[in-house]
């Protein structure tokens, strides 16, 4: 393994002899579709793997709560849709394998919130670049994907960037840049993780925020606790 991406797991408190499988998290936050959608409040659970990408994130948004977001990458493949009520579809994505892209390039992106994975997924692949970030990359079958992480003065991750990351728009997914953000990092039992987090992307020039979440829990998940 690559001896940057090492020292950056020690500095998240990354346990060489991880106590689970996955990690498990809720957020609370405001998130939006594009920079002249209006803003949205959101309630979120989210659970992350630990050796291999995959993760499930599910989200209640709109009046009431009464839109359910499903944003997961499970088995290999992406699984992505709005629900009424948590049950009646009212969009779904279909796979493919720029969706494939998308869905892996966020679990690369979150990997700061599961830095046990940095230690146990060896799926992924870790470069040194001139300016002292980290590029990481995974593949699934032909699709690759790859985000780099800048680090602040404490050698935490503060942002993640792709220049490729696949966007929904009227005409289907476009690559597009994309930008993350990591602060208010905290320790959790041995870990810090990020308590406060932001993502959006440029289009023809312009960037603009698309979410904004704050992290209300964090655990290790042993296997009695996981849940799809």
């Amino acid at each position: 393994m690559q001896r940057a991406a090492r020292e950056l797991a020690a500095r998240l408190g990354a346990s060489a002899t991880s106590a689970g499988h996955r990690v498990t998290l809720a957020q609370s936050g405001r998130l939006r579709t594009g920079e002249q959608s209006r803003w949205m409040r959101f309630t979120a659970h989210q659970w992350i793997a630990l050796g291999s990408p995959a993760f499930s994130w599910v989200a209640r948004t709109g009046p009431f709560g009464a839109l359910t977001v499903r944003d997961g990458f499970i088995n290999g493949k992406p699984e992505t849709g709005l629900f009424l009520f948590g049950v009646v579809p009212l969009n779904r994505s279909h796979a493919s394998d720029a969706l494939t892209k998308g869905e892996l390039m966020r679990y690369l992106a979150e990997l700061p919130w599961a830095p046990d994975a940095i230690l146990h997924n060896s799926q992924l692949r870790w470069e040194d670049l001139p300016n002292g970030g980290l590029r990481v990359t995974a593949n699934i079958g032909s699709v690759d994907a790859s985000v780099i992480f800048t680090l602040d003065a404490n050698g935490h991750v503060a942002t993640v960037t792709a220049h490729d990351r696949p966007r929904q728009e009227e005409t289907g997914l476009r690559e597009r840049p994309w930008h993350g953000a990591f602060s208010d990092y905290r320790r959790v039992g041995s870990r810090w993780i990020p308590h406060a987090a932001e993502v959006g992307w440029e289009v023809n020039g312009r960037r603009f925020c698309v979410w904004h979440g704050r992290l209300e829990c964090w655990k290790i998940a042993v296997s009695g606790e996981i849940r799809r």
